[in-house]
């Protein structure tokens, strides 16, 4: 019986002698598998993970008369379930267009298309792309670049108050108008920097955190109270997105909000378990429950460029610094709510809905420098 077995082991080891001279040889599998193996062309294959689709770029030019755009730069970030999984780069032909091929879609990824014209990067975000969304065309705007200050303003800025173990977390959000048709590149600086937009914090402010556009400490710097962004502004809507902490004296803080030039409209909302103290440059505008959270709102408009509006509010001491702000019911009545904020006070404050929503709704994180 010893002997059968031997010679058993023998036929399964020349029955997966490798085919061809060349091929790699080493352990038979009959050493590891004592029966044969199963044929791996019978199994199924993995659709979800062999599925591949397309993408098309195409740059369009936005100034008026400028020229076609030809070849140039491109970077494709594929985010799945927003994790960036993988960086592809191409160059657009001489029309501007570009086929991207054999993306790994099979798990459900975004496309965030950056194209790289006249020394700035434009990004416009596609569609999802998965097994049922193989092909896609994105479609990125570009534009001519200029030395010439735009007559650029502030259309909406909202300041948002909320409690933090640090102190005071202030959270502010800008969208910014520029209405020429040409990317402005800047003021020049004699060490060959760019400043395009200078926001001054109030006194006090710490642990600066960039958001939404900002390209972190690369392009921008914090001096003497002031955070001043280098990257070009871009025609059309720029929105910004930015927080700090102001620590309380004796439960206190005050707040002077600078405008980095004309303010259509500016809304500033406030926890109503806060005790607004003094405001000057603001009107109230009423209250507001969101869930089980009630704040109060107080609005301006037509500010100057360099008019400051201001506010002091106290109830900050260490043993309420570390409440956070209570979390909605639902999103639904947060929603509503919003609305009728937004309703009360005219469609000027419709800046970033969704991340105010979010704001009231999530305990808040360390800020991080």
């Amino acid at each position: 019986m010893r002997h059968l077995n031997h010679l058993l082991v023998a036929l399964l080891a020349c029955s997966w002698a490798p085919a061809a001279q060349g091929q790699a040889t080493g352990p038979s599998p009959a050493d590891k598998f004592p029966l044969p193996l199963p044929d791996p062309s019978s199994a199924e294959p993995d659709l979800a993970a062999v599925a591949r689709g397309s993408l098309a770029v195409q740059a369009i030019q936005g100034t008026p008369g400028g020229p076609a755009i030809g070849a140039a730069k491109v970077e494709v970030q594929l985010v799945h379930r927003g994790m960036l999984v993988d960086t592809l780069e191409a160059m657009l032909d001489e029309h501007g267009v570009v086929m991207i091929e054999d993306l790994p879609v099979g798990m459900g990824v975004q496309p965030i298309v950056q194209v790289h014209y006249a020394g700035v990067t434009y990004q416009q975000a596609g569609a999802m792309m998965d097994t049922a969304h193989r092909e896609q065309k994105v479609r990125v705007l570009c534009y001519e670049v200029t030395d010439d200050v735009p007559d650029w303003k502030v259309t909406m800025r909202h300041v948002m108050l909320s409690r933090a173990p640090e102190g005071l977390r202030v959270t502010e959000l800008l969208r910014l108008e520029n209405p020429a048709d040409r990317t402005w590149l800047g003021t020049p600086a004699a060490d060959g920097s760019r400043t395009t937009t200078v926001l001054t914090l109030p006194q006090g402010a710490q642990d600066v955190s960039l958001g939404r556009g900002f390209h972190d400490w690369c392009c921008s710097t914090l001096a003497d109270g002031r955070l001043i962004n280098h990257l070009p502004l871009m025609p059309e809507t720029t929105e910004l997105n930015f927080s700090y902490i102001i620590q309380p004296e004796e439960g206190s803080v005050a707040i002077d909000v600078v405008a980095p030039a004309s303010v259509d409209s500016m809304m500033v909302i406030v926890p109503e378990d806060m005790t607004m103290e003094a405001v000057q440059g603001l009107e109230a505008g009423g209250t507001q429950t969101m869930g089980s959270t009630t704040v109060r709102y107080y609005v301006a408009g037509g500010l100057a460029a360099g008019e400051v509006a201001s506010l002091s509010v106290s109830g900050l001491a260490a043993a309420e610094a570390a409440t956070t702000v209570a979390e909605s019911t639902t999103d639904t009545a947060e929603s509503s709510n919003l609305a009728k904020i937004i309703a009360a006070i005219g469609g000027a404050v419709l800046l970033l809905l969704a991340i105010i929503i979010i704001f009231f709704r999530s305990p808040k994180p360390a800020l991080e420098t």
